[in-house]
């Protein structure tokens, strides 16, 4: 049997994690923290970070921060 791959994302906004998403797949993680994404940046620049397993949290976001509009 596979072992399963747990992914995690966060959404930080000024530097501070103000939403996360952990889940067996990435495409239903990047699906949920873009949800969460587009509900925090109506407030102001957020930037997104994934990680599977206990590897470090990377930048996932093309540019620095996404603005709502």
């Amino acid at each position: 049997m596979a072992k399963r791959i747990e992914w995690h994302g966060r959404v930080l906004q000024g530097g501070m994690p103000v939403a996360s998403v952990t889940c067996e797949g990435k495409r239903r993680m990047l699906a949920e923290l873009h949800h969460y994404a587009a509900m925090y940046s109506q407030d102001g620049s957020v930037e997104l970070q994934t990680r599977t397993g206990k590897n470090r949290w990377r930048d996932h976001t093309p540019e620095k921060g996404i603005e709502h509009g």
